[in-house]
């Protein structure tokens, strides 16, 4: 969830004529026909986007079998005509209606419909590179062991904030049972083996965009590894993020990411055999955060995690953190004031 920075990154075209794929898919209407890649793309009320995307998807090569599967969250737009248009001489996609808002909900019933070896989810604001569909199946087969990898997310508009994307090309491994930061790997293009996803009993309809816990992606991830599988980066699949969101929106984006991270830490300490290192994790991130902008983070970390354990009923863990939380909140005050003070007594004397 940080915001990312690096250089300039590659263009994808998208507004290519729709040439068919390397070989063309049979109709998709034997249940029983083995595939690849099944990619899954959730959307709500973004008629008026969805050209981009569909124009990437047209212009992916590849002689694998594969499918894309369109989650119409609720949309009260014109979103299902468009995608009914965009599909009437399209053999390898289709749509499903879920009614349940959420990014999890809706993520949850795209996999459960999808026949994939691998399912990988992008957004509807992302383009694929048009080897897409190759990239994953080859990073899955250089990491026999992952359940679940992470691709390269580009900046796709450079007049957009530089915020969601992931540039590195540096693959990385992260172990089973490990922790890893919220925002490591996210779900704009985030694969996972079907057995992964079986093992965790699919993604958390409670969480995601669209709800009060926006954390699906990583709990996912989270999952995955706590699960025994390991999880990777690897630069090869990748999309181009048209997320549209100029620096004036960028605060509101990270408010909702320290929801998310507030979720996220309450979910893992409330299971026993996570709640040991998320606690040392948590408490470690809020000591590297002194200063008066960490606090706002932690106050709304705390407060999130406290709507969590209500929503989730667990009144007796509740009780015994808030005096745990109020502590934290306590400490990390005095923290940011030491810090912002000494910070200007040194500026001042270097003037």
């Amino acid at each position: 969830m940080p915001v990312c920075s690096g250089t300039a990154s590659d263009t994808i075209e998208v507004s290519l004529p729709a040439p068919r794929r390397a070989q063309d898919p049979i109709a998709d209407t034997d249940p029983t026909r083995e595939i690849d890649v099944s990619i899954v793309i959730c959307t709500r009320n973004r008629a008026r986007r969805l050209s981009g995307t569909l124009g990437a998807l047209q212009a992916l090569r590849t002689d694998k079998a594969y499918e894309v599967i369109w989650v119409d969250n609720a949309s009260t737009d014109d979103t299902a005509a468009v995608l009914q248009r965009a599909f009437a001489n399209d053999p390898v996609s289709r749509q499903t209606l879920c009614e349940r808002i959420g990014l999890g909900a809706a993520r949850n019933l795209g996999w459960e419909n999808a026949r994939g070896r691998i399912v990988a989810f992008t957004d509807d604001d992302c383009y694929p590179a048009p080897d897409y569909v190759d990239a994953i199946l080859a990073a899955f087969a250089d990491h026999p062991g992952a359940g679940v990898i992470g691709g390269r997310i580009l900046l796709h508009n450079p007049n957009h904030a530089r915020i969601t994307i992931e540039e590195s090309t540096a693959p990385r491994v992260y172990p089973k049972r490990t922790f890893v930061r919220a925002g490591t790997l996210q779900g704009a293009n985030l694969a996972f083996r079907r057995e992964a996803l079986q093992a965790i009993g699919g993604i958390d309809p409670d969480l995601g965009a669209g709800t009060r816990f926006p954390c699906e992606d990583i709990d996912a991830v989270t999952a995955v590894l706590w699960a025994g599988f390991d999880a990777c980066f690897d630069p090869r699949p990748t999309v181009q993020h048209d997320h549209g969101r100029v620096d004036a929106d960028v605060p509101a984006l990270l408010n909702s990411y320290d929801r998310g991270r507030g979720s996220f830490y309450a979910k893992y300490i409330l299971r026993p055999d996570t709640r040991t290192t998320f606690i040392l994790r948590w408490l470690s991130s809020t000591w590297r955060r002194r200063d008066w902008q960490g606090l706002r983070t932690l106050r709304t970390e705390l407060r999130t995690a406290g709507q969590y354990a209500i929503a989730k009923r667990k009144f007796g863990a509740l009780a015994l953190a808030v005096p745990f939380g109020l502590a934290a909140l306590a400490v990390q005050s005095l923290v940011s004031f030491g810090f912002s003070s000494g910070r200007r007594l040194w500026e001042t004397r270097s003037r």
